[in-house]
């Protein structure tokens, strides 16, 4: 399980960092991320979906980062490990609310489900690792 640990934690740290440099270009105009479909509110060119993509970014990027981090640390203390999975819990969440959304917005992308497997795969290894 401690390589199933490691290597879901650096992809998360790997997306975190992703996200945030592809957020960025979301910001300033440019392309599109295959990511959470919170970034899509930007299409409709409202202050709204400007808000609504930083929060998207923030989110993205600290809960991916988090999970990278407590993963990585997660066999020297039983705190990281408990972070590891509250955290690993909280994307999961995130990115089963995300595929549904966009099923239901008809922007479904085989990205979706990538992105929801990563956290469910963490917080399974973080869970058997315990």
């Amino acid at each position: 399980m401690r390589k199933l640990i490691d290597i879901t934690s650096v992809l998360c740290a790997i997306i975190a960092i992703v996200s945030l440099i592809m957020g960025v270009r979301v910001l300033t105009g440019h392309g599109y991320f295959m990511g959470l479909a919170i970034f899509s509110m930007a299409k409709q060119g409202t202050m709204l979906g400007f808000i609504g993509n930083i929060l998207g970014i923030a989110v993205t990027c600290g809960g991916f980062g988090a999970m990278g981090f407590y993963g990585l640390t997660s066999y020297r203390s039983s705190s990281s490990r408990k972070n590891a999975f509250i955290w690993g819990l909280v994307m999961s969440a995130i990115c089963l609310l995300s595929l549904v959304c966009s099923i239901f917005a008809r922007s479904f992308n085989f990205g979706d489900i990538l992105l929801l497997a990563l956290p469910l795969l963490y917080t399974f290894g973080i869970f058997k690792s315990a």
